[in-house]
């Protein structure tokens, strides 16, 4: 009795004990498949970044994780800056249905003289500049109004600051439970005041000044005045029984911006507005879905189908001299589940005149890119650049030499 007694304890240790030899092997195995995906997608985000130099775009902060939503704070503040449209040139402008509204000039120091930026930026002639690029961005403004592209001089938001918490890759998150944080904290201003802010932006690169090379974070913020727009670039993944799917939009036909009429963009382009943020620390993913309805139109229940959102990279794109950060969206089960009409075509209020869904590998993706050559804009081929990296896919522009064969093999 007391063998077979022992007998039993011994088969209950070997079975406990097998199980926590089988859990630390799993939990070993779960650690060693973390930490490699880390590094081939470490690897990627360098190929990567070499070819995005010739898109113009500079990545401020690269993480080989994400940032969780809830870690992305919008802080509030009561800084403006408003740049008034010339009065003697209002009067071309009377015809619109909408009263158009403009601002008095006012300065982040809440000066009307501009005297501050001069000082801040080391731009002494500053002050001047706005005169005169009041004029040329007025008349743009004017044109653009009787073409019947604007109707109104709708507020925007300007990045007054930014800064990182502690970074933290995906080790630190799933063994420490911690991940990394962006701050955000935005001042008020308005459409035609970033007109007049990029007009002045593109005579000072002309004339090759610092501003135009700026790459550093702590020196972008000496240029906060000009940094008067954030956009987020979003891409929508569909997940499928035949794999993901990632979602292309075609812009307006209708676009503020004639370079970008009808490319293919991220399924979502848009710019943050006061209106989207006026809580303090209001979350992020609000003004997401506003945007994606806006573009989409979604049905009321569309969160029943999302499975993730992520965000990644905070960019500086030197083009227009704009921030902007890249996500994603994956939802769960076809793409009609969440839209309110079949296609965005068929809705004339909607952001987009065409979306295509494209299977997310590399050899979907490179006869896509065939396809559209020259039609995708320089934000979308970022974009898709920096989330391909992250789901281990290697763009189709990038080459595949020797090492990145065996890198690709890897990755399938």
């Amino acid at each position: 009795m007391d063998n077979l007694l022992e007998l039993i304890i011994l088969a209950n240790l070997v079975v406990v004990l097998g199980y926590f030899a089988d859990k630390g092997a799993e939990r070993a195995y779960n650690f060693l498949k973390k930490h490699y995906r880390q590094i081939r997608i470490k690897d990627i985000i360098g190929r990567v970044e070499d070819n995005n130099k010739n898109l113009k775009i500079h990545s401020l902060d690269r993480l080989e994780d994400f940032y969780e939503p809830e870690n992305i704070y919008i802080l509030k503040n009561r800084k403006k800056l408003f740049v008034d449209f010339p009065k003697d040139l209002k009067g071309q402008l009377a015809s619109s249905e909408i009263p158009m509204v403009f601002r008095q000039d006012i300065s982040l120091d809440e000066s009307s003289d501009f005297k501050d930026l001069e000082e801040e930026t080391g731009i002494e002639n500053l002050s001047q500049l706005i005169e005169k690029h009041r004029r040329i961005a007025a008349n743009l403004f004017i044109d653009k109004f009787k073409k019947g592209l604007i109707s109104s001089n709708i507020l925007r938001s300007g990045i007054l600051d930014f800064d990182f918490g502690p970074r933290y890759d995906s080790y630190d998150r799933w063994v420490l439970g911690v991940s990394s944080r962006l701050n955000l904290e935005f001042f008020k201003t308005d459409y035609f005041t970033n007109m007049v802010f990029k007009s002045i932006y593109q005579e000072l690169c002309q004339k090759n000044h610092p501003i135009s090379k700026v790459k550093d974070p702590s020196r972008i913020k000496k240029y906060r005045a000009f940094l008067t727009s954030f956009r987020i670039n979003t891409f929508l993944i569909v997940n499928s029984r035949r794999g993901n799917k990632i979602v292309f939009g075609k812009g307006s036909r209708d676009s503020k911006y004639p370079k970008d009429k009808c490319k293919w963009r991220t399924t979502m382009d848009k710019f943050l507005m006061p209106t989207e943020h006026h809580r303090n620390n209001m979350c992020i993913l609000n003004y997401l879905y506003q945007g994606l309805d806006e573009h989409l139109g979604l049905k009321k229940n569309y969160q029943d189908y999302v499975m993730e959102e992520k965000f990644y990279d905070l960019f500086l794109d030197r083009e227009n001299f704009e921030l902007g950060i890249t996500s994603t969206i994956k939802f769960n089960g076809k793409f009609s589940n969440i839209l309110t009409g079949k296609d965005p075509s068929e809705a004339s209020n909607l952001k987009l005149d065409e979306v295509r869904l494209v299977p997310f590998n590399r050899k979907a993706l490179g006869e896509f890119m065939r396809e559209n050559k020259d039609k995708l804009t320089t934000s979308c081929l970022y974009a898709l650049n920096m989330v391909s990296a992250r789901n281990l896919i290697l763009p189709p522009e990038i080459s595949l030499n020797r090492e990145a064969n065996e890198l690709y093999y890897f990755i399938g």
